[in-house]
């Protein structure tokens, strides 16, 4: 079986977690997508107990704070203006 060539879950921030839940849940919707989950958290892996997974997640340059700069002018960080 290949990859789903939907977007869902290209903003998960870790490549091989990607991947792996891409398999784990390729066409599911629903109550099967939720037990695919849960069965993936409980499968025997390096992802065993998963329970929070980091997104990445792009910000339009109005709705964001970006804190200092690099040498090319670049921010060194950003944060989301609404979130603490």
């Amino acid at each position: 079986m290949s990859p789903d060539p939907t977007t869902k879950g290209k903003n998960i921030r870790d490549p091989q977690l990607q991947k792996a839940l891409c398999v784990a849940t390729i066409g599911k919707d629903g109550k099967d997508l939720e037990q695919a989950l849960r069965a993936f958290s409980e499968k025997d892996s390096p992802y065993q107990g998963l329970r929070r997974v980091r997104l990445i997640e792009t910000l339009q340059k109005s709705a964001r704070v970006e804190i200092g700069e690099t040498e090319k002018g670049k921010p060194l960080k950003a944060y989301m203006g609404d979130s603490n």
